[in-house]
């Protein structure tokens, strides 16, 4: 049940690291999009290739750190975590 678990939430952050990517790129093509007429077919090849893209960084990713350690360091709060430290020993 817990290797489970684990795979669900691995499955979720790189789905993710996918998305932000995919992201990124479709808000590029809205903004290019506006500016200058592009043709569908480049709007639809760029993003595919932002697709490939965000599989290769997520996999990249994956295979150094993990997906779910990475999410971790990103939205780890070592300033709080100190602060907290010193108001414990404050208290003793």
């Amino acid at each position: 049940m817990q290797k489970v678990f684990h795979f669900i939430v691995e499955l979720s952050f790189w789905f993710l690291l996918v998305l932000s990517k995919i992201l990124i790129i479709l808000l590029l093509l809205l903004i290019l999009n506006s500016l200058i007429e592009i043709n569908n077919y480049i709007n639809l090849t760029v993003s595919i290739l932002g697709l490939i893209y965000g599989i290769y960084y997520a996999e990249k990713i994956r295979k150094k750190y993990g997906c779910s350690a990475y999410w971790s360091r990103i939205y780890s709060t070592p300033d709080i975590n100190n602060f907290q430290k010193k108001d414990d020993e404050t208290k003793k």
